[in-house]
């Protein structure tokens, strides 16, 4: 995944930086390092974004957990 599509898939789906982060469960700095890696998301990581972005009701739900 590429960082126009991680940027995409936020957009999307309205998450910040940290709420990318809390979601996966990896930090801001990492999500910061995709962004402005030539590499980008690292393949474990695109595979559960990918699988986030066919199931967006996962996202909703946990927007709503967050206070």
């Amino acid at each position: 995944m590429s960082k126009k599509e991680l940027e995409g898939f936020m957009a999307i789906h309205g998450l910040s930086v940290i709420t990318l982060a809390e979601l996966l469960g990896v930090t801001r700095q990492a999500i910061y390092l995709w962004m402005g890696s030539k590499k980008g998301v690292t393949p474990t990581a695109s595979k559960v974004i990918r699988f986030l972005a066919n199931n967006p009701k996962l996202i909703k739900e946990f927007n709503e957990t967050i206070p």
